[in-house]
């Protein structure tokens, strides 16, 4: 029987690699489960990108193609939380006790997509499809077990940053400078998604390894050196 197959191509969020992995798996198993009659129909395996975010929002998907963007807010202030699909009425109602309920649930619907359209039926039954991921996480034990091996890894990540260099006004500057000198494709750092957070500074991260250029003045000479030094408040 045909599957969804996921990969992760961008993590930009502040949780590890080995966390918003194990999510992203849980919800593709999850949703290869419940959408189990529309994978009959299909002879080939669906290959479906991931790319994860922050957002100030509670949360919010985005698919097109083969490609789903989600978007999370990991405050706990944010939650409880509600979710009814707002571009239509008479939608299911949800409500996600927190930021993994979120993210299951918005991941669900969009890979669901790969099988229902955008119209009020097609969203109806996406949102059904959230609905019983969510509830399957609910019921999923191992992920809460293993939390505090996640935070750990995720505390330990922001330990050991770059020392500041170059000022706001620069921060595109920087970003110019460290991709004529070839940092971002040194073999150093070839397996580093590197982003740019202005005017705050830069992120290179690696699986639990996130090394952050805050703007400052000697920052781009400790990137090519790998100096890193405590994180300062």
């Amino acid at each position: 029987m045909a599957k969804i197959i996921t990969s992760l191509k961008s993590n930009t969020t502040p949780r590890g690699y080995d966390e918003v992995m194990y999510l992203i798996n849980f919800t593709t198993n999850a949703v290869n489960t419940i959408c189990k009659k529309k994978l009959e129909q299909r002879d080939y395996d669906i290959n479906i990108d991931v790319e994860l975010y922050k957002t100030p929002k509670s949360y919010k998907g985005k698919s097109f193609g083969r490609k789903v963007k989600v978007y999370t807010n990991f405050k706990p202030v944010n939650y409880p939380a509600s979710n009814v699909y707002g571009r239509y009425t008479n939608m299911p109602k949800e409500k996600f006790n927190n930021w993994q309920e979120a993210f299951v649930g918005v991941l669900a619907h969009e890979l669901a997509h790969e099988f229902y359209n955008g119209n009020r039926e097609g969203e109806f039954q996406c949102e059904l499809v959230c609905h019983d991921a969510v509830n399957m996480f609910r019921k999923e034990k191992k992920y809460w077990t293993m939390l505090p091996k996640f935070e750990k890894k995720t505390k330990a990540a922001t330990k050991k940053v770059i020392k500041k260099k170059y000022g706001p006004s620069s921060a595109v500057e920087l970003r110019k400078l460290m991709k004529e000198k070839g940092i971002t494709k040194s073999p150093q750092f070839a397996s580093y998604n590197f982003y740019l957070d202005a005017p705050k500074g830069f992120m290179f991260e690696t699986g639990s390894t996130c090394l952050w250029c805050e703007d400052s003045a000697d920052g781009l000479d400790r990137i090519k050196d790998n100096e890193l030094v405590p994180k300062t408040e």
